[in-house]
Order: structure tokens, then C-alpha cells, then sequence
């Protein structure tokens, strides 16, 4: 039997990556999506759409998705909230700095889109960081 769709936020500046990502999560059947274009759009939807998974672009205008992981890391009900970070700059700086702000996993862009859909489907179900 099948399990119920997984709640995916995904926090981007870039509305093509907004569009194909939401769009392949949606395909599948597997999330039910909600995105937000910056970093307190973000921090707003978390709250109240209570996400299962979340992306969060590192580079954004004004708040970087690096604050906004530990913004969320900060609130009690996105504490322990699978979070991750999506980045196209410096892989390995981004990698440290993913995880310093506390996210569960960092993929460098361009990303391999079904592995990326694998990736938070296993982070979602509880599954092993990345």
C-alpha cells in the first residue's frame, strides 16, 4: 500500500527552479508542495503549512537559506525539520556551511532531479542524512 504524499516546502529566488522542482515532487504523487520565493516567506509557510521536508536555496537576496536553517532550527516546530540546502557556489564551502547552520543534507547544483526526489523521500520517512 502505498504511503500518503509527504508535505515539501521549497524556499527559491529562482522561479524556474521553483516550477521544475515543484512540478517533478508533484508528478510522482509523492509531495504535496508549497514554495515561497525568500527567506521569511519561507519561515511563514513552515509554520503553518508544518512541511515534512524542506529545500531551501542557499544564495537568496537579503536572508541566505544558511540563516533561514537556523532560523528554522531556532522555532520549536520546524526544529527538527529534515532541511536541504541547494547551492551552485563553492561546493565545499557550501557543504560546511550547510551543515554548520544545521541542515540535514547539501546538494550541489545542477542536481540529478531524481536523485534529489530520492533524497527527500528517504529524509522524509525519517531515512539516513546526506
Amino acid at each position: 500500500m502505498a504511503s500518503s504524499p509527504k508535505r515539501l516546502l521549497i524556499v527559491d529566488d529562482e522561479e524556474d527552479l521553483l516550477f521544475m522542482l515543484s512540478l517533478a515532487a508533484r508528478r510522482e504523487g509523492r509531495f504535496v508542495v508549497e514554495t515561497a520565493r525568500d527567506a521569511e516567506e519561507g519561515l511563514a509557510k513552515a509554520l503553518s503549512f508544518r512541511p515534512d521536508i524542506a529545500v531551501i536555496d542557499a544564495l537568496m537576496p537579503d536572508v541566505d537559506g544558511f540563516e533561514l536553517c537556523r532560523r528554522l532550527r531556532k522555532q520549536e516546530d520546524t526544529k527538527s525539520l529534515p532541511i536541504v540546502i541547494l547551492s551552485a557556489s563553492e561546493p565545499v564551502r557550501c557543504s560546511a556551511l550547510s551543515s554548520a547552520a544545521g541542515a540535514d543534507g547539501y546538494v550541489p547544483k545542477p542536481y540529478d532531479q531524481s536523485a534529489l526526489l530520492e533524497l527527500l523521500g528517504a529524509l522524509s520517512q525519517g531515512g539516513k542524512k546526506a
